[in-house]
Parts: structure tokens; sequence; C-alpha cells
């Protein structure tokens, strides 16, 4: 009796909660053409973006952290800015600024102590402007590795 009584519960909750409501059209939407953008629309200027922190204590006595990244605005007449920031996780104390760097390459940090968490900040801005067009920071942890 309580499984037939259960079933009966279950195939009711089952049947309201998965029930179908159908709303009529609004006139105000139209279809979307295959030439238009279908909202949002926005660009991220970052396109790729990678931080690295390497432990070696043993071997020079440093940490370093290494960054690649590349950047394409998205107005090809944009002119863009990118700095790099390497801030020290816990008392957020900048350590380190790249400016005016190029579009794509790689920025090599060698002043990081042997522990620690930092963060690798990158900011994009346009010259013209000045506004901060993207942004993007990454954290790492250099720790040693056990053997």
């Amino acid at each position: 009796m309580k499984t037939k009584f259960l079933a009966l519960i279950v195939a009711n909750v089952l049947f309201f909660s998965c029930s179908k409501t159908e709303l009529e059209p609004s006139s105000s939407e139209q279809p979307l053409k295959s030439y238009q953008l279908a909202g949002g629309g926005t660009c991220t200027p970052i396109s790729s973006y990678t931080v690295k922190g390497d432990y070696r204590a043993g071997e020079t006595g440093v940490s370093t952290i290494d960054v690649a990244y590349a950047v394409k605005p998205c107005d090809k007449n944009q002119t863009v800015n990118v700095k790099i920031e390497i801030i020290k996780f816990d008392t957020k104390a900048v350590l380190a600024v790249g400016e005016n760097l190029e579009l794509s390459g790689k920025y090599h940090f060698a002043g990081v102590g042997l522990y620690g968490i930092y963060t690798a900040k990158m900011t994009v801005t346009d010259t013209a402007t000045g506004s901060v067009v993207a942004t993007n920071s990454f954290s790492v942890a250099l720790v040693p590795k056990r053997v």
C-alpha cells in the first residue's frame, strides 16, 4: 500500500513539474537576419594570456614569473597600451610594472621571493581616451616541489 501511494505521489510530482506552458509570441519580436548580431556583440582584445611561476631556489636562489600574452584591438583603427603588473597577493604590493608593451610577447620577472602567491595583472587601455578596454589577472603559488 505504501509503495503504491509513494508511486502515485512521485507520478503527480513528475507530471506537474514537467508540464509545458505555451507562451504567445510577442508581436514586437522580429526574427534575426543572417547578417545581424544576436545581442552582445562585444569583443575581447586579450586573445591569449598565460602565467607560469617557476620555483628555482636550489638552482638560482630566486623564483621567476613568466607571462606570455597576445592582444588584438577590436577596431583596426584603435591603438591600445598593454601593461602588466606583478603583485604580491597578500600585501597587494606592486613589485614590478611593465608598461607600453608590445601587442604580443613575453614578460619575465625574476624578483619574487622563494615562497608566496603572486598575481600577474594585465590591463589593456585605449591610448586615445585612456579608458580601460580589458583586464585579466592570474595568480601563481611559488612553493618548492617535493622530491
